[in-house]
């Protein structure tokens, strides 16, 4: 029989012995922690400078013949005497307030205004300072410009082309490709296909027979495309 003195030594050992374990246990589970967040870390420091590296370096999945020498488009000049020039507000004469008002429900916005701003409007670079910084590379893939709408606007329809024939490295844009979600207005049929017959890029048509929606739509036009890289333009 142990002394009640000796039981309390032997139960203190214990304790003791229990103690070591969890404190290691503990200290080596935030170790693995530890280096498990300083991998990550690094991987996600990888992954941003891969990324970095993918947006202004020529991407490599590209062959020679695909890249383009480019120089940037001219600034678009400003006419003072333009209503919205530079992205201003419109004073609309008291004279068309009344059909302003009328005409609102056409497209959910003020297109008495519209039809009254240039459609080589000139506007204000509100890019941010650090993206006025970064340099491009000297040689970049062609790319199509999809748009996809509904019984959009002519002003707001035509003033969209014209921005990006402005705005674009004329080099770099193969082509807009008009995707037409089942409109119903006259004039974005034949009138539409003469206008973009003047225009200085190609420019195709999709009329889809049936209204199938933004993603229908999108894909459709993907499918047209002639090259790897696409912007995605919606009317709304």
């Amino acid at each position: 029989m142990l002394s009640t003195q000796n039981r309390y030594v032997c139960l203190l050992c214990v304790g003791i012995i229990v103690l070591y374990f969890v404190f290691m246990r503990f200290t080596t589970s935030k170790s693995d922690t530890s280096s498990q967040f300083t991998a990550n870390t690094a991987n996600t420091a990888n992954t941003i400078e891969h990324y970095q590296n993918d947006a202004l370096l020529t991407p490599k999945t590209y062959h020679p013949k695909y890249l383009h020498d480019w120089v940037p488009a001219p600034t678009v000049p400003e006419s003072p005497r333009m209503p919205g020039e530079l992205g201003k507000a419109v004073i609309l004469p008291a004279e068309l307030e009344a059909e302003s008002k009328e005409r609102f429900t056409e497209h959910e916005f003020n297109i008495v205004v519209s039809d009254m701003i240039s459609t080589n409007r000139s506007l204000a670079d509100v890019r941010d300072p650090e993206c006025l910084k970064i340099k491009y590379a000297p040689k970049l893939p062609t790319t199509s410009i999809i748009i996809i709408f509904h019984n959009e606007a002519w002003s707001t329809l035509v003033r969209s082309l014209w921005s990006i024939i402005n705005r674009s490295p004329k080099d770099l844009v193969k082509e807009i490709i008009l995707v037409d979600d089942k409109s119903t207005f006259d004039y974005l049929g034949q009138q539409l296909d003469d206008y973009v017959e003047t225009l200085p890029i190609p420019v195709k048509i999709i009329r889809m027979e049936d209204r199938l929606g933004l993603i229908k739509a999108r894909l459709r036009g993907a499918e047209v495309s002639r090259v790897k890289k696409r912007m995605l333009i919606s009317d709304d």
